[in-house]
């Protein structure tokens, strides 16, 4: 009887067309994705950092049958197999970091076959001897002079699960059992499992993305009047009553006009107004706290507050501070400073007009990363559509060729689906400024 043969071919991420294309999409997105979304991704971080290690490293296919089974059986691409495919890699690769896929082919007449079981056994008894990789992937493929039934297939699925002393984490006995009726369903197979990984990823960085795409409400919003908004909305906060404790919490009153020394607790009421009041406000306009959180943090909004605070500010906490000192802390407790609350808002709110420039920036770099994405997720029988993305207005002909026939407008087009005019620079602020 022939024996198990074993040998592994190390092939580029190129014999799988697909899986590279998607593969060079991923692993551009992602390292701009964590620049731009920072601590937003905690959730997702180490489900999309698996599949760029994997992806990143090397491809290695280790083929387990007593058949007569070519490369070309396994891969989509066989132009694009190295010359020395079937080669064990040198002692500087051994180094690298491999994604192990293992193959095992077995044929036979049909699942009662006497060779075809005792070939099945042999296999897998083969495979259950490799050190056990969580990491690796399995495909088993069965090909059969005879078509099964499906109900002897799902037995047959249900015996090989049975059989494997270990399972890849990626192990599933109704798509990893390939019933193989002709030379593309094992690696159409293969490279299918392979894009619906990439597919997700990209999808999962598309949701993560989309958590700073501005609302209706946001952009709405009466940005004239945000003092006043932002004042009136701490009045319904507990923040008038929270800062209290932060004035007991202040270190006693000297004579000197040390203010940072004196008020080293300006980081608390930095975080109080945070909690309390603006990420609550923000909320309301259906900004995702986290998101508005990473913001506050990358434009260092803590360390800044002490800075934006004036002196009368500061004069009016302490000023507090001493009548805390010589009051019942009950009773001290049990009032609203509404006052004090205002005039914080008063004096950090430039700070937070600059925090709002940086999430609109922000937001622009995502939106442009989605439309980028929605192609890609196009492309995919895995792909979904994003939502939110504006479509391209219609601009009739004749609009169009009005609009060009001025001298000073040399183009016009659609960038991520916003109508845009190209113009002389003489023209552009006053066009600007008179659509605006």
């Amino acid at each position: 009887m022939t024996e198990v043969q074993t040998w592994t071919v190390y092939p580029t991420w190129c014999v799988y067309p697909r899986v590279q294309y998607f593969r060079n999409r991923f692993l551009s997105l992602h390292p701009r994705f964590e620049r731009t979304v920072g601590s937003v991704q905690w959730k997702v971080k180490y489900y999309l950092e698996a599949i760029k290690v994997w992806f990143e490293s090397d491809l290695e296919i280790k083929v387990i049958t007593k058949s007569d089974f070519p490369t070309e059986r396994f891969i989509v691409d066989r132009t694009s197999l190295p010359d020395n495919k079937q080669q064990s890699p040198d002692s500087d690769d051994t180094k690298t970091k491999k994604s192990r896929v293992y193959v095992c082919y077995i044929e036979g007449q049909n699942v009662r076959d006497p060779f075809f079981i005792q070939s099945l056994k042999d296999v897998v008894d083969v495979f259950n001897k490799e050190p056990p990789s969580t990491e690796s992937i399995l495909y088993i493929a069965v090909k059969f002079s005879e078509k099964p039934l499906d109900d002897e297939c799902k037995i047959l699925q249900r015996n090989l699960d049975e059989q494997l002393s270990w399972r890849p984490l990626s192990w599933d006995k109704s798509y990893s059992v390939v019933f193989v009726n002709n030379h593309t369903d094992l690696p159409v197979a293969i490279s299918d499992y392979f894009e619906q990984q990439l597919v997700e990823g990209v999808s999962v960085i598309a949701t993560c993305l989309e958590s700073f795409i501005p609302s209706e409400a946001y952009r709405k919003r009466d940005t004239k009047n945000l003092e006043v908004n932002l004042k009136a909305f701490s009045e319904k906060s507990d923040a008038p009553k929270s800062i209290a404790f932060i004035i007991l919490d202040l270190p006693k009153p000297t004579d000197t006009d040390d203010w940072e020394h004196e008020l080293d607790s300006l980081q608390s009421l930095a975080r109080l107004i945070k909690c309390q009041v603006l990420l609550p406000f923000y909320e309301e306009l259906l900004i995702q706290p986290d998101v508005y959180h990473d913001i506050l943090v990358k434009g260092e909004y803590e360390s800044k507050v002490a800075g934006h605070l004036s002196s009368s500010t500061k004069k009016l906490l302490l000023d507090k501070k001493k009548i805390a000192m010589n009051a019942e802390v009950s009773v001290f407790l049990n009032y609203r400073y509404s006052d004090i609350v205002k005039a914080i808002i008063e004096d950090i709110c430039p700070l937070v007009k600059a925090i709002e420039v940086e999430y609109d920036n922000r937001s622009q770099i995502c939106t442009k990363m989605l439309y980028e994405i929605n192609k890609y997720l196009g492309q995919s029988k895995f792909g979904r559509q994003i939502r939110g993305l504006i479509e391209p207005p219609y601009i009739p002909r004749s609009i169009r060729q009005r609009v060009l026939s001025i001298k000073e407008v040399y183009c016009i087009g659609t960038i991520y689906n916003q109508f845009n005019l190209m113009m002389t620079t003489d023209w552009e602020r006053f066009v600007c400024k008179s659509i605006r």
